[in-house]
């Protein structure tokens, strides 16, 4: 559990400050074996993309151009992620937590979101664990 909270620490306070997102702030760590941290990554625009104020501000271009933090993990791991842990400072959504799945983490661990973004987005999470579930993929959600 130590570990965990370490690495939830290095997301909240350092990782999530790399987003541009002024709305949500997201970030990731895969780690493997004892500890080893394997990649980060945090929820903004694909590399070489311009990250304006313009489109950060209108919220459907920013959805639709925003790459989610453990998506980008994916994405920039430059090893195999079969048998990982993927640690995150929120649920992972459905179609990221299909790609984790098809990855081959194991494990996705989560700080428990606020009450409001349970509300909005809750639905969602619930599918995540199902699938989670269904594929073998284990979870827990730290307060």
């Amino acid at each position: 559990m130590k570990w965990k909270l370490r690495f939830l620490s290095v997301i909240e306070n350092e990782i999530c400050n790399w987003s541009k997102d002024p709305s949500t702030a997201v970030g990731a760590i895969v780690v493997r074996g004892r500890n080893k941290q394997v990649v980060g990554g945090y929820n903004g625009f694909a590399a070489g993309v311009n990250d304006t104020e313009q489109r950060l501000n209108n919220r459907e271009l920013k959805l639709k151009l925003t790459i989610h933090a453990e998506m980008n993990c994916l994405l920039t791991a430059k090893e195999d992620l079969q048998g990982c842990t993927i640690i995150c400072n929120r649920p992972p959504c459905v179609p990221c937590t299909s790609a984790i799945i098809q990855s081959g983490i194991t494990h996705v661990v989560w700080r428990k979101p606020p009450q409001d973004f349970i509300d909005r987005w809750g639905t969602d999470f619930e599918l995540s664990k199902e699938i989670m579930e269904e594929a073998n993929v284990t979870y827990e959600e730290i307060s």
